[in-house]
């Protein structure tokens, strides 16, 4: 029941993203530098380690591929938006792609976190966190999303449960769940590339201050849990 709880704390901080956005504005640089170095620890120090491990996988040898691929899919999507701007009817439709992309992206994150929460709670928490940052002030909040999308609020609440929506999926065809290690994969990929998107091509505007910071507060957490036997990767 706890795992459907965060769920529903990122259904809202979509839907009311914009608001919170506009009132943070000024520190936006910051938060998303400080959001990429707790990401980037967690990828490298969790995520990344658990995919190794997964050796009863069947996919075993095939993850990493996953990984490439979900990195690739939302690059092309993205470069494709932002270089075709004209026509208005090309890049409306580049947008709505790019939305299909991140409900598709949220819903193999709720498989991830309702897996998760079947192993522990600690794994739960420490993916959940640097989603909910990404999702606050990163690029896969509501704001790059299409227009006619964020004005349609029907299509702007489902949206907002896509992660609920990939949390029941998962807890209904359980039997399913032994390809989470793939959908594992190809959230890694997305996360990278949200990474490198975010932070590395705005070095200038953003602050390696916040991003230090948010990398070495994760890694010493996640060395700490680590440590006292509250994950195991």
């Amino acid at each position: 029941m706890f795992v459907y709880w965060l769920g529903l704390v990122l259904g809202l901080t979509h839907f009311f993203g914009e608001i919170v956005l506009t009132r943070l504005n000024p520190l936006r640089n910051e938060l998303i530098s400080f959001a990429s170095g707790v990401t980037i620890s967690y990828i490298f120090l969790g995520l990344l380690p658990l995919l190794i491990s997964t050796t009863a996988s069947i996919f075993h040898n095939q993850l990493f591929f996953i990984v490439l691929f979900g990195f690739i899919v939302f690059h092309v999507i993205e470069k494709h938006i932002y270089s075709h701007a004209r026509p208005e009817r090309l890049f409306r439709e580049l947008k709505q792609a790019h939305s299909i992309a991140f409900f598709i992206y949220y819903i193999a994150l709720g498989i991830v976190l309702f897996e998760f929460s079947l192993i522990s709670n600690s794994m739960v928490l420490l993916l959940f966190f640097p989603v909910w940052l990404n999702t606050a002030f990163g690029s896969l909040s509501f704001e790059t999303l299409d227009e006619g999308v964020k004005g349609h609020f029907p299509l702007k609440i489902l949206l907002s449960s896509h992660v609920l929506i990939g949390m029941v999926l998962a807890s209904i065809f359980v039997e399913f769940l032994k390809f989470y290690d793939m959908v594992l994969a190809f959230v890694v990929g997305v996360m990278l590339y949200v990474i490198i998107k975010d932070y590395l091509p705005k070095e200038q505007k953003g602050s390696l201050t916040f991003f230090l910071s948010g990398a070495f507060l994760y890694a010493t957490i996640i060395f700490l849990l680590q440590n006292s036997g509250f994950i195991v990767i």
